[in-house]
């Protein structure tokens, strides 16, 4: 850790200082907000890249050792600091700082996020996409409310009885290079899949599509992700129902659809793209091996996303 942070306020190029974060009893949702882009800001400000890769624990001690450097704080307890970070980083990651169209309000200390977040994103998602949202509605996850019910996890249910063989959509985004994900920070790998061609999908972005809120299952899936030839690569990747899902039953795709192993030579020379890949591969559990259920194969699901339309 202590080579990660000597030195770390000549390793950062934005040298505003953050707000305080241990006022967090009495910080609004703005003020959230503004810590945590403070945090992401000094990520990418960091001249020694391996504080993009470390757990988010060490970065966001780092991150605390250089604001405190800058504001030191009395009686500082940085284990409460670091837990209050990581779940404003997770808040943030699911919508409840943004303003969804001037029905969040940032000056709130609470977010209400069930009746604003998943009813915007379904709202926007459904009048773009419409024949995806025939089949797709996000929702707070079911299996993630039965283990927590506190937990605040977005998933896919279906609208409506869905036969195998159902086309649900593309996963759309931003087509990215690796080298290009590798300038941002490890956080950037939960919404990433490869397509082929030295490149990856990003869809970070709330609004990118609703295969974004697909969950991963070990044993469970009943959706399964084809990729195809493309020349737009908005329509690189798909997703097909495996079996039967009864209306209001979730989505499940399974692990190891983030990355493919047929990579062509100068691909596996590139140690960016190598990089990136291990970083997705190290997603998938241990010893796990998943089975292709699809029930096309590569060039049947082609045809039928040439069939589907996006709205």
């Amino acid at each position: 850790m202590n080579h990660l942070t000597e030195n770390i306020e000549s390793d950062i190029i934005d040298k505003n200082v953050a707000p305080v974060v241990h006022q967090r009893n009495r910080l609004t949702l703005l003020n959230k907000k503004e810590v945590v882009h403070s945090f992401y800001q000094f990520l990418n400000g960091a001249i020694d890249t391996k504080l993009r890769f470390i757990a988010k624990d060490l970065a966001i001690k780092a991150f605390l050792k250089y604001h405190h450097q800058l504001q030191p704080l009395k009686h500082a307890d940085v284990n409460a600091e670091v837990d209050s970070i990581k779940k404003w980083i997770d808040a943030e990651r699911r919508g409840e700082y943004l303003d969804w169209n001037g029905n969040n309000n940032l000056s709130n200390k609470v977010c209400r996020w069930d009746q604003v977040v998943t009813k915007q994103i379904n709202s926007i998602l459904s009048c773009r996409d419409l024949h995806c949202a025939e089949f797709n509605q996000v929702v707070k996850s079911p299996s993630t409310y039965l283990k927590a019910s506190s937990s605040k996890e977005l998933g896919v249910v279906a609208c409506k009885r869905t036969p195998a063989g159902t086309f649900l959509g593309f996963y759309t985004g931003e087509c990215v290079t690796p080298k290009q994900v590798l300038r941002g920070h490890t956080f950037n790998f939960d919404n990433l899949f490869s397509i082929g061609n030295g490149q990856f999908m990003f869809a970070n972005d709330f609004l990118s599509c609703f295969g974004r809120y697909y969950k991963r299952s070990e044993d469970d899936h009943n959706v399964c992700v084809k990729r195809l030839l493309w020349t737009d690569p908005q329509k690189a990747l798909c997703f097909i129902t495996t079996r039967d899902v009864d209306k209001g039953e979730e989505f499940f795709i399974p692990y190891g659809c983030e990355n493919w192993e047929e990579h062509d030579d100068d691909l596996i020379a590139s140690t960016s793209f190598r990089r990136v890949s291990t970083q997705l591969m190290a997603k998938v559990p241990r010893n796990y091996h998943p089975q292709d259920e699809a029930l096309y194969t590569r060039q049947e699901a082609q045809i039928l996303s040439v069939k589907f339309g996006n709205n």
